[in-house]
């Protein structure tokens, strides 16, 4: 016969298995597990075009393996040989009518792990179905007793629906009717019920998801509720419509049941609030022999398991296990009528009585080192019931489960951790808590999921009801070790206990495993033995022990293994205080040597910001380390520490009362009292004899007087808008000034001006704001000096600076003509010109009648500002010339005159050369007339 092709459409069904399959064919020994599965119809092969399968493990749920095939047969190669279930989705509806509704049950499959498992998925031809009264324009679904999913929404289902097969068929017309109809395989449908049904209820305050089901269909819905209720549901030609509130997820434990109508209200059901489910507990118990865990050896534990299930929670051996096991039942073992009867109740119970398991990790218990732990023969549930054996489908308070127990082995590692692993994948099984027995002296080392363990000893109890989200939940195990104890505390060492004191002493105890431990003391001395419980000792000696006694102390904490960690001492009794000596120095830059002071006194005194150095040396009989302790008020918290000698140097300035800047002007100008600090040191020895000494120390007044002068300028603090000049009045504002000690009035103020003195040791109503005499522009050194009562002298230095007056101020400083120039000749006569006010200025600079427009630029705090004018003459004029230099301000007009140097006039030379010649003829004369005359 030919070969049938079959194509796919857009949505898919899950085909599935129910019975067992009956392995076919020999396979070699040790070669892998191979499921060889075949697509038939009437016999012939039927080629599938990209089938989907998928491997479903039946106690976990699991999808173990997954593909897409296509032809008339697929062969897959299995990890092990558990039992599976399989779904084939294909094409709801193809060119040749087949559909994943064609496809008859299969049973479940055993994989035989030395054969090759054959499966035979045999598809129905469909007939063809006559709809008689539905409208043109609805729609289809199907639910087949062959198949366990709706198909998707089709236009027209008239081409056919499985031959020999019955189900339920919604139909739909977008705003009309909407039904759900039971179809008995016949070729006729008759449309039944017009309209659909209507849902109300009024706003009882009750919010949430409303979950809704028929019977025995299995049609599902739900709708959130958010006040009034107004919601529609298909009208039902059979069967039951039941509802739940759902509770964090889960069902109420009554549900709302009614029949069909048009209208249904929901006041009465919504005005009682929901009562949550009791459900039953299930519980798992995992006993490992007490046989030594060795490494890399087999180990073996029994196991024990009763599981109890409500009803709304199915088995994935069957499908639609969302729906609950009474459903699964009814439909997938009897005649999907709504009600399980007796017969189908002990089909059920036969069923999963033959449904054994080997995976220890697939059925709810664990892996150890990764590896799963397994069966030694396989485990098959016993006692598998209903709770009532006989109910409706979806009925309130139902339950069921089963028992079952068997030995299980694994697999050790070569660690000392052993890492036992236990799956929370949210299936039947996974949700039961487990109770483990560890092998003798075996404990829970570590888990991340700490919170829902409870492990005492041998013993761990996971709480996996208490889990909200999957995971895997990891047990460290090992062998058990004694806890580890230290100990800490005073009044002991670990050779010397103080006499006479108090010994108070504290252990913490680590243990590996479970935080349960007992912890105790034991005390041996001169009067015998005593035992005091808990983690704190608190124990002194009396009268009747002396200086170099022994007695023994033992520290105990004991697991829950009974394993003891222990700490022994022997001491000696130790009541002699440790020796000691101090030397303080005074260190402070004034002085040309360092200060010792003699510490047998109490009351010392130091000069203010000296550093003292201090140098304490301890040490004790008993050789052991002596604690130094030095603690003051001279700041918050002070304190310094260290064994056997303490050496450090801290500056001692006055206190935090003293005068200063973070004070008001009056509240620094008061006398303040010097600092006096205590200073107190406790030296004690390694079991606590004490012995200390106290000092005052007094900081003694060498800090100077802080000035602190402020320049005023016409009565306004001096600022960029407020700067002074030659008319300015300026004063000097001492307010600010202060002494750290004394009052202000006691201090005696003196001050220099550029180098001049202003006045000497002059007191504070004088000096408190004193007045500068006219400065000229320029800048001014001001010097200001207060001595104390204790000769402290405290300086402040200023520059004060005088800017020139703004108006322009033009004067003649120097007219310049050339050397040895003559009237009549040409040359050039230079006038330079000084301005003495800030601002600059046109200017005309003329001598006798010949003037030059100039510039005269401003002066600045430098100086006057300078500027230079020649004028050009074709004939210098002779002797003193007027000189002249003029500006305007404000349209009024300034002048300033002066006069050239005398310019010799040019005839005066021709004179001289003729004197010169007069001069010469006449003593010429003379000579002659003395030579050659008396002859």
């Amino acid at each position: 016969m030919g070969v049938k092709p079959i194509r796919r459409s857009a949505l898919l069904i899950i085909a599935i298995l129910l019975l067992m399959s009956t392995p076919i064919g020999q396979a070699d020994e040790g070669s892998e597990t191979i499921l060889h599965i075949h697509f038939l119809t009437d016999g012939s092969p039927l080629e599938l075009q990209n089938a989907e399968i998928e491997l479903v493990n039946v106690w976990s749920g699991q999808i173990i393996h997954q593909e897409i095939t296509n032809g008339t047969d697929v062969q897959i190669a299995l990890e092990n040989s558990e039992v599976i279930r399989l779904n084939i989705k294909i094409q709801n509806r193809t060119t040749d009518g087949f559909s994943s509704s064609n496809l008859q049950r299969i049973p479940l499959i055993q994989p035989n792990m030395s054969e090759i498992t054959i499966v035979e998925a045999n598809f129905l031809e469909n007939i063809p179905i006559i709809l008689d009264g539905f409208d043109q324009e609805t729609s289809f679904k199907f639910l087949g007793n062959q198949t366990i999913d709706w198909s998707p929404w089709e236009e027209n289902i008239s081409s056919g629906l499985p031959n020999g097969t019955s189900g339920w068929i919604e139909s739909h017309v977008a705003g009309g009717d909407w039904n759900l109809i039971y179809w008995n395989g016949s070729q006729e449908i008759n449309a039944v019920n017009q309209g659909n049904l209507r849902l109300m209820a009024q706003d009882h305050g009750w919010n949430g998801t409303i979950l809704v089901r028929h019977s025995p269909s299995g049609w599902e819905n739900s709708f959130m509720v958010n006040g009034e209720v107004d919601h529609i549901l298909p009208r039902i030609d059979g069967g039951k419509w039941h509802m739940w509130r759902l509770i964090e997820g889960i069902p109420e434990m009554q549900s709302h049941s009614f029949d069909d109508a048009l209208f249904e209200s929901l006041d009465s059901w919504l005005s009682a609030p929901p009562i949550p489910i009791n459900n039953p507990h299930s519980t798992m118990y995992l006993d490992f022999d007490e046989d030594e865990i060795e490494n890399n050896a087999t180990i073996y534990a029994n196991w024990d398991a009763s599981i109890r299930l409500p009803s709304y929670i199915g088995h994935p051996m069957l499908p639609f296990s969302h729906l609950g096991i009474t459903y699964q039942i009814d439909r997938f073992l009897g005649n999907w009528d709504g009600v399980v009867d007796s017969s189908e109740s002990t089909l059920f119970s036969e069923k999963l009585h033959s449904l054994g398991w080997v995976d220890a990790k697939e059925t709810g218990c664990c892996a150890l080192n990764h590896e799963s732990i397994k069966a030694t023969n396989p485990i098959y549930p016993t006692g598998a019931h209903l709770d009532p054996a006989i109910s409706d489908v979806f009925q309130d308070g139902m339950s069921w489960g089963w028992d079952e127990s068997g030995r299980l082995f694994g697999n050790s590692g070569n660690s000392e951790i052993q890492i036992l692993s236990i799956p929370f994948r949210a299936n039947l099984r996974d949700t039961a808590n487990l109770s483990i027995e560890l092998p003798h002296e075996w404990e829970l080392r570590y888990s991340p999921q700490n919170e829902v363990l409870n492990a005492t000893a041998e013993s761990i109890h996971v709480n996996r009801s208490e889990l909200m989200v999957t995971s895997e939940i990891t047990l460290n195990i090992a062998k058990n070790e004694p806890p580890t104890i230290s100990i800490d505390g005073t009044g002991a060492t670990e050779n010397y206990a103080i006499l006479g004191g108090p010994i108070n002493l504290s252990m913490t105890c680590v243990d590996n495993g479970p935080d349960i431990t007992e912890m105790r003391w034991r005390i041996t001395d001169s009067n015998g033995l005593q035992i005091v419980n808990g983690p704190h000792l608190h124990y002194s000696t009396d009268s009747s022990h002396e200086n170099g006694d022994d007695i023994r102390i033992l520290a105990e904490c004991v697991d829950s293994h009974g394993s003891i960690g222990s700490i022994d001492r022997n001491l000696i009794l130790d009541g002699n205080a440790p020796q000691w000596s101090v030397i303080m120095l005074e260190d402070h830059p004034s002085f040309w040597a360092q200060l010792n002071h003699s510490m047998d006194e109490i009351y010392l005194e130091v000069n203010a910001t000296s550093t003292l150095i201090f140098d304490f040396k301890a040490e004790d009989d008993n050789g052991e380390p002596v604690s130094i302790t030095l603690t003051s008020n001279r700041s918050e918290g002070w304190e310094r520490s260290a064994e056997n000698r303490l050496y450090f140097a801290e500056l001692w300035p006055q206190g935090d009362e003293i005068n200063g800047m973070h004070m008001t002007n009056e509240e620094r100008h008061l006398e303040r009292e010097p600092a006096i600090r205590w200073i107190q040191v406790s030296i004690s020895d390694s079991v606590g004899n004490i012995i200390g000494k106290n000092w005052s120390i007094t900081s003694l007044d060498l800090d100077a007087p802080v000035p602190r002068p402020a320049l005023l300028i016409d009565n306004e603090t001096y600022g960029i808008n407020n700067i002074g000049t030659p008319s300015s009045l300026i004063e000097i504002d001492m307010d600010a000034s202060f002494d750290d000690l004394n009052n202000i009035e006691d201090i005696l103020w003196s001050s220099e001006l550029n180098g001049q003195i202003l006045f000497e040791n002059e007191s504070w109503e004088i000096v408190s704001r004193f007045t500068l005499s006219p400065l000229n522009p320029g800048r001014h050194d001001l010097v200001v000096s207060g001595i104390d009562l204790s000769g402290n002298i405290g300086y402040h230095s200023m520059t004060i600076e005088i800017h020139p007056d703004l108006k322009p101020f033009l004067s003649i400083t120097d007219v310049m003509v050339p050397s040895g120039i003559q009237s009549g000749r040409p040359g050039e006569i230079t006038v330079v010109i000084a301005n003495s006010g800030s601002e600059s200025t046109s200017a005309e600079v003329c001598v006798q009648e010949q003037c030059v427009s100039i510039s005269a630029v401003g002066a600045t705090l430098d100086g006057p500002g300078i500027t230079s004018a020649s004028l050009t003459f074709g004939s210098l004029p002779a002797g003193s010339s007027p000189v002249s230099v003029k500006w305007n301000i404000d349209s009024e007009t300034y002048s300033s005159e002066s006069k050239t140097p005398s310019i010799e006039p040019a005839w005066r030379e021709s004179a001289r050369f003729i004197i010169k010649v007069i001069l010469i003829a006449y003593c010429a004369g003379i000579l002659f007339d003395r030579r050659f005359g008396g002859t």
